[in-house]
């Protein structure tokens, strides 16, 4: 079936979840220079504000599709090779824990600045 591999999160022969990550780690990384650069300027440079608040939201969205991409892709591997111990039982599983956490702190911070009045 033709859909099969893009279901599993992969295209005929290569996964897609390395090709999702750099997507939200550039966005939280330039929203990061954002804020630092706005908190420097001397007018407090509002459309680096809406930048950093839009790339946040960018960055969530890429966080989700490439998290439920690794999911898929990490389901396809048979459970008997080392590759599924690896994933489950090393510091990769720490790793993915803090990302989730950053994932969550960068949501926590991103909701006040929908909300703000001007």
């Amino acid at each position: 079936m033709l859909c099969e591999p893009f279901l599993a999160g992969r295209s005929r022969t290569h996964p897609f979840h390395p090709l999702l990550v750099p997507l939200p780690i550039g966005a939280f990384v330039s929203s990061l220079i954002f804020d630092i650069l706005t908190q420097t300027g001397a007018n407090g440079l509002p459309y680096l504000v809406d930048g950093a608040f839009w790339l946040i939201g960018v960055g969530l969205i890429g966080a989700l599709v490439a998290a439920v991409s690794g999911v898929m892709d990490f389901l396809t591997i048979p459970r008997s090779t080392p590759r599924v111990r690896h994933g489950v039982y090393t510091p990769d599983a720490q790793r993915r824990d803090g990302r989730t956490i950053r994932d969550r702190l960068f949501m926590a911070g991103w909701q006040p600045r929908g909300t703000r009045q001007d």
